[in-house]
């Protein structure tokens, strides 16, 4: 009796190790396996098919390189960076602990002396790219986590394989947007190869010859005769431009860059827009919700069906229908209901007779050709729309897509480009009362209690 009882804890002992060791192997296994079943909603822990497709075209070797850190983000950075070597054997995964070996990351320091730790480096041999881990993730304003980690990767492997970093020079001394006036934007130019640089005119002298374009955003006061004369140098050699210009109400009158303007047959008009009920921002009249021509420049957004929001802009209009030389297009459009009120002390606004009718457009495209030349502006009647906490606030708005978009305009070779999204976990969210609070921890208090009280029921009845 007393071998069979031996027997019988040997036999026990050696199923539960067989199982611990199954599930240690198992689990092992699938760790590494080099398939995957991702359950999760939006596919995070696998990369896109845009993302697989492009990598696979991918023939230089390249290097990410992730600065170690000791958090659960890290080991989630780790994860996808490695996808890109199973897809693609040259792109390598290399996980560096700078304090043990700060050499391996000396050359990185002299671009950016913040290197953090998680942040990635991707080296080709000859260039590299730095993503700040910061970059890499975020929350929008209705609590969704923001994930930017393949977006982020894969755009840099981009950037690096067309071996071309176009800058956009923001022009400063105005009161303008600089780099920080619309960091979100800036870090979505830079995924698909822009640089933002801010310009000082009169400390230069010239718009630098390595402009792709430049950019205005919000001057509070007009730029002077002599920035003027060379802007217009600039894009009458071929050079294109950005303008985004908030409605006047400090009597700035911008006559400069009106100028500049009206050389592109546009109009910046002198009011602010409002819209009839329905087609505006929680009924409010200015804050208007215009919806996009249909055109080359704008089909892609209109397919996205994003919606754009832009508080309190200025109309602009076409000022010779017959012109040959600018071919100009209206780009955002108002409703039939709108007006363009001119009375800046009338609040609320009301609608009057003198006041022109709409549709009125707040933002326009426009190709000026020069002889063998050709010059493009993008005009907005407003620069609220890309402000940095306009933009958090209403993630899911296009306003960020129609700027990005009317800097790819100017592009004017093709160029083999891919833009992969950030991936969106929505915030799950679950109501409860005090009742439904008391039952929860009944249940999770009463569940563990049951399987011990089971289990040692089952101990003593094996021990008689």
């Amino acid at each position: 009796m007393k071998n069979e009882r031996v027997i019988y804890r040997v036999a026990n002992w050696v199923i539960m190790v067989s199982v611990i060791a199954i599930m240690i192997l198992l689990n092992y296994f699938i760790r590494d396996a080099s398939w995957r079943i991702d359950l999760t909603e939006t596919k995070t822990d696998t990369l896109t098919k845009e993302t697989i497709d492009y990598i696979k075209t991918v023939d230089k070797d390249m290097t990410i390189i992730i600065l170690k850190q000791d958090t659960p983000d890290d080991s989630y950075i780790e994860r996808i960076a490695k996808l890109y070597h199973k897809v693609n054997p040259k792109i390598k995964v290399k996980i560096v602990d700078p304090d043990k070996n700060p050499v391996q990351i000396e050359k990185y320091l002299k671009k950016d002396e913040t290197l953090r730790l998680g942040s990635v480096v991707i080296d080709d041999g000859n260039r590299w790219e730095l993503i700040n881990i910061v970059s890499m993730g975020g929350q929008d304003s209705n609590g969704n986590i923001v994930m930017k980690v393949e977006s982020k990767i894969t755009n840099t492997i981009n950037k690096l394989m067309v071996d071309r970093d176009s800058t956009i020079y923001l022009l400063t001394g105005h009161g303008e947007k600089d780099i920080n006036g619309i960091y979100d934007i800036k870090e979505d130019l830079n995924d698909i190869m822009f640089s933002v640089v801010n310009l000082n005119l009169l400390a230069e002298g010239k718009v630098p010859d390595d402009a792709y374009s430049l950019a205005i955003l919000g001057p509070t006061k007009d730029i002077s005769d002599k920035e003027r004369d060379i802007i217009k140098e600039y894009l009458e050699n071929g050079g294109n431009i950005t303008m985004a210009i908030d409605v006047d109400t400090t009597n700035s009158n911008f006559k400069n860059i009106k100028e500049i303007i009206t050389g592109y047959n546009l109009k910046l008009e002198d009011n602010f827009v409002c819209e009839g009920k329905g087609h505006c921002a929680a009924d409010e009249p200015i804050a208007l919700l215009p919806r996009l021509s249909y055109n080359k420049y704008t089909q892609n957004i209109i397919r996205n069906g994003l919606t754009i929001y832009m508080p309190l802009a200025r109309s602009i209009d076409l000022i010779d229908k017959e012109n040959k030389d600018v071919e100009a297009t209206p780009i955002l459009m108002t409703s039939e209901k709108s007006w363009a009120e001119t009375n800046y002390e009338e609040l609320p606004p009301v609608k009057d007779e003198k006041d022109a009718k709409g549709p009125l457009a707040v933002g326009a495209i426009a190709i000026k050709k020069n002889e063998d030349k050709e010059s493009k502006l993008v005009l907005f009647g407003n620069s609220i729309f890309i402000d940095n906490q306009l933009l958090r606030q209403y993630a899911t708005l296009g306003n960020k897509e129609v700027f990005t978009t009317s800097i790819k305009w100017f592009e004017t070779e093709e160029i083999t480009k891919i833009e992969v999204k950030p991936k969106l976990v929505k915030a799950a969210k679950y109501t409860t009362n005090s009742n439904k609070k008391l039952m929860l921890a009944a249940g999770s208090l009463s569940i563990p209690l049951v399987l011990m009280a089971a289990g040692a029921f089952v101990f003593i009845k094996r021990r008689d």
